[in-house]
C-alpha cells in the first residue's frame, strides 16, 4: 500500500469497532511503539487488512439536500453475460463496483474484500477510507446502527454486493471464495500475511488458464483444507480462530480497551454493543 496514500489525513469523527483479533493487534502495535493514537490505529488497520467498522453519530435531523436514492444502486446480476471470459467480465465488474460512491467500505472489511479492493479499486480508495463512512451514512442516515453513548451508524454490505465481489454466478459457483469461508479458514489469521498474498497471487494467476475453476461454497472449503495440508489445518480452537482469540484476550485484558476506539476524546467505558441491523459485523 503506497505510503503517500496511507499517510493522508484521517477523519477524527466517530468510533472504530474491532473484533478480538483487531483488539489484540492494536494492543501489540501500541506496546511496540508503532502507534500512539487512533489515527495511527486506522492507518495500521488498513495497512494490514484487519477488519474494522467505523461508525459516526447520526444527525439529529436529515439534511435538506437528501437525494431520493436511499441506498447504492443494486449491483448488476448479469455481469457474466457480456461476451468475454468470466474472469475478464468479473474484473471489469469489480473495477466498476469500486468506482461507486462508498466503495472504500470494502477496505475496512479487511480480509479478502480488502485485497480485492486494493487490486481493482482506484488509487484514491485508501484516502477515501481514511475519511470514514460514506455519504450514505453521513447524509442519508442508512447503515448499521450501534448503541454507543450516542447513536451511531456505519456502512454495511447491501444485497448482491458480496455476490458481485466474489464473482458468484447465479447457479452457485464463484470465482473467489465467500467471505465467511475465507475468514473461518486456516488461511486467515487475523491480518493479511505473506502466505495470504501468495495464495491470492496463485489464484489470480490461474485466470484465463486451463487450471481456472469456479467452486461452490462447500467446494471452496474443501479446496482450502487440501491446500493447507493436514499439519496446518486449524481446529475450531486453533490459532486464528475466534475461540483462540478470546483465550488470548483473557490473557491480555488490556486489549479490551480497544474494542471501541473513539477517534477523538476519551474512549467509551462500556463493552462493545450489538448491532441492531441484521447485517453481520466483520469478525474472524
Amino acid at each position: 500500500m503506497p505510503a503517500s496514500i496511507i499517510s493522508a489525513p484521517v477523519n477524527q469523527e466517530g468510533y472504530i469497532f474491532l473484533d478480538v483479533h483487531g483488539q489484540l493487534r492494536v494492543l501489540h502495535w501500541r506496546n511496540s511503539g508503532r502507534m500512539s493514537s487512533p489515527t495511527d490505529d486506522v492507518r495500521q488497520l488498513l495497512r494490514h487488512g484487519v477488519p474494522f467498522t467505523w461508525h459516526v453519530p447520526i444527525p439529529s435531523a436529515p439534511s435538506r439536500d437528501v437525494p431520493s436514492a436511499l441506498a447504492p444502486p443494486p449491483p448488476p446480476t448479469n455481469w457474466h453475460n457480456v461476451g468475454t471470459s468470466i474472469e475478464t467480465a468479473h474484473e471489469q465488474a469489480l473495477i466498476a463496483l469500486f468506482l461507486q460512491p462508498g466503495a472504500h467500505w470494502f477496505l475496512a472489511m479487511g480480509r479478502l474484500a480488502w485485497r480485492l479492493a486494493l487490486q481493482y479499486g482506484p488509487p484514491t480508495l485508501v484516502a477515501e477510507a481514511l475519511q470514514g463512512p460514506s455519504h450514505y451514512v453521513r447524509v442519508l442516515r442508512r447503515g448499521d446502527l450501534m448503541g454507543t453513548p450516542e447513536p451511531v451508524s456505519g456502512d454495511r454490505l447491501y444485497p448482491g454486493e458480496e455476490d458481485l465481489l466474489i464473482g458468484r454466478i447465479p447457479d452457485g459457483p464463484s470465482i473467489w471464495l465467500p467471505l465467511s469461508v475465507f475468514s473461518s479458514s486456516s488461511t486467515w489469521n487475523g491480518e493479511w500475511l505473506p502466505q495470504n498474498e501468495a495464495w491470492f497471487q496463485c489464484r489470480h494467476g490461474m485466470f484465463s488458464t486451463p487450471n481456472m475453476r469456479t467452486y461452490t461454497a462447500a467446494a471452496w472449503g474443501r479446496e482450502l483444507r487440501d491446500q493447507a495440508g493436514s499439519r496446518n489445518r486449524r481446529t475450531c480452537t486453533g490459532i486464528g480462530s475466534s475461540e483462540h482469540g478470546q483465550t488470548l484476550l483473557l490473557q491480555n485484558v488490556e486489549a479490551l480497551s480497544f474494542a471501541i476506539i473513539r477517534m477523538s476524546g476519551p474512549p467509551p467505558v462500556q463493552p462493545p454493543p450489538t448491532s441492531t441491523d441484521t447485517q453481520d459485523q466483520p469478525g474472524s
